[in-house]
């Protein structure tokens, strides 16, 4: 018997390295992307719960604010006004403009029949049901600081408004300081659809 285990040494070494070969190839190709992706997942919804957490502080304050008597029921109901007023939003937008010294060289509105904080806060989606939301993505030239202070201003105007995604045309660190950039902005504004009358 220890005859044949000598004689096939080799042959069980052999083995012993492809099963460990095996094993390695598994674990880079299938173990590890799908760590990597898990990783990478858990960031994001890290942000997710952020961004829920900001939603349901200022639905919290808006809730109550109930009364028009009340000196802050105004910058509730401009949080979260009666109507889209895409108007009063691009007015909004150029005094942004005006105060961060980003230009503002594109912009598009999609009006959307529902909303996504049920999704993001883990509630009944018929507690938000009178909240809507307007879809935006715009286009930004300028220096970082001034699409920095852009975003800045933007997120803290008196309207309900969250920053979706943003990104530059060519990565900033390709380019030489000061240089002029281009930013895609994507971002949602809220707003109460009012209620049909009976």
């Amino acid at each position: 018997m220890l005859e044949k285990i000598n004689r096939n040494r080799s042959v069980i070494l052999l083995g012993m390295v492809a099963l460990f070969l095996l094993a390695f190839a598994f674990y880079m190709f299938a173990l590890k992307p799908s760590m990597d992706t898990g990783t990478a997942r858990h960031s994001e919804l890290s942000t997710l719960q952020e961004e829920r957490n900001l939603l349901d502080h200022k639905l919290a304050d808006l809730r109550s604010k109930s009364s028009s008597d009340d000196p802050e029921f105004q910058s509730a109901r401009e949080a979260l006004p009666l109507d889209a007023d895409t108007q009063e939003l691009v007015l909004q937008l150029k005094k942004i403009q005006d105060k961060s010294f980003a230009k503002l060289t594109d912009i598009e509105f999609q009006l959307q029949d529902g909303n996504q904080i049920a999704l993001m806060t883990g509630k009944k989606p018929e507690d938000y049901s009178a909240v809507k939301e307007v879809k935006m993505k715009a286009v930004l030239e300028g220096g970082y600081n001034e699409i920095h202070e852009w975003m800045k201003e933007l997120q803290s105007s008196p309207r309900l408004i969250t920053i979706d995604s943003f990104s530059f045309q060519q990565p900033y660190e390709q380019r030489n300081p000061g240089s002029i950039l281009t930013a895609n902005i994507s971002f949602t504004a809220y707003y109460t659809a009012a209620k049909p009358k009976s």
